[in-house]
């Protein structure tokens, strides 16, 4: 049976990686790591890495089929060297999922592209393209109601110091909304058109941390993992040792209770990269869990009684001090 997740904010105070490359960690297997096989039996609870727990694209997978700019950023009309990288980046797209150009957008947050030089020549290379951008709003059928935002831009040069970007900005109201745009060569014949739906929601916190076991004698293993069901990014410090702190409750309060010896090679080089779990960086992206991020054995010390595990997250905030929250999960351990 699984815990319920409490959850408590702290008064603590990212830098952007590419999540690309974050998420390439979310797809390394278990397999590589070193530990008792009694930690990660329970397939159904770890999963073979990351999954869907909120699907915040469902309102999107019944509107039409659209053509969207391909995942590699390649178009087969640009320059070799050219490809265009979206932001902010869909996760889902890259997972495999079927949510055609999905992306989940904050209100009032931008949706564009960036044209990049694949081969980050100093000098560049022309391109001399007309590109014009317009932003829609959508009843739920994919319908437009109005238009939000339209942009035009003429681009002579691509180069890697300053690459061009078309980015409109998408309203605070919550809803549907679809991405258009268009290409052109510098006689104003049309090269090519795509489009991307997005998302708006307003920004939620809802994040929890989950145990295999609530009740656990002396010896046996409980595994963790983090399911975020809210519309904000969740990160947390992969590289802190051990990464979560346990609790006994003594009648009164909440005390501290030793941290269990962890197996050696489940932290490499104090690394929490456990079940290909994403850096600090990257994050949990909204409606995403994670496989399972650790585990540890009941040790002989810990006596019959309630106690609980913590795990410090963080928001990811575009400005500012994002701000730390602990989540907390009760287990017993009984005779």
């Amino acid at each position: 049976m699984l815990r319920k997740t409490f959850v408590n904010k702290g008064a603590l105070g990212w830098r952007q990686r590419s999540q690309i490359l974050g998420f390439c960690f979310l797809l390394i297997g278990l397999a590589s790591i070193d530990v008792p096989a009694t930690v990660y039996a329970n397939d159904q609870f770890c999963g073979s890495g990351v999954r869907l727990s909120n699907n915040y694209a469902r309102p999107l997978e019944r509107l039409p089929r659209v053509r969207t700019i391909p995942d590699s950023g390649i178009l087969s009309f640009g320059p070799k060297r050219l490809y265009l990288e979206q932001f902010p980046f869909s996760s889902s797209r890259q997972q495999g999922h079927s949510f055609v150009g999905q992306v989940l957008l904050p209100g009032g947050s931008k949706f564009g592209y960036s044209f990049r030089d694949s081969e980050y020549s100093r000098r560049g290379f022309a391109l001399g393209w007309g590109v014009t951008a317009q932003m829609y709003a959508l009843n739920g059928n994919g319908v437009v109601r109005r238009q939000v935002g339209r942009k035009r831009i003429r681009i002579e040069k691509v180069s890697p110091s300053q690459p061009p970007r078309m980015m409109l900005q998408a309203t605070p109201e919550a809803g549907l909304y679809r991405f258009d745009i268009q290409f052109k060569d510098r006689s104003g014949r049309l090269l090519g058109s795509f489009k991307d739906y997005l998302r708006v929601v307003h920004p939620r916190f809802q994040a929890r941390l989950v145990i295999s076991e609530s009740s656990l004698r002396q010896g046996e293993w409980i595994a963790m993992r983090i399911d975020n069901l809210g519309t904000k990014t969740v990160t947390f410090d992969e590289d802190a040792y051990p990464g979560f702190e346990v609790q006994r409750f003594d009648g009164s309060e909440w005390v501290e209770a030793p941290v269990p010896e962890l197996p050696t090679r489940l932290y490499k080089g104090h690394s929490n990269r456990v079940a290909g779990f994403p850096n600090i960086y990257a994050g949990i992206p909204a409606g995403w869990a994670t496989g399972c991020i650790g585990g540890f054995g009941i040790p002989p010390e810990y006596e019959p009684g309630l106690y609980r595990v913590l795990k410090l997250v963080q928001i990811r905030k575009r400005r500012g001090v994002s701000p730390l929250f602990n989540l907390s999960t009760e287990f017993h351990v009984i005779d």
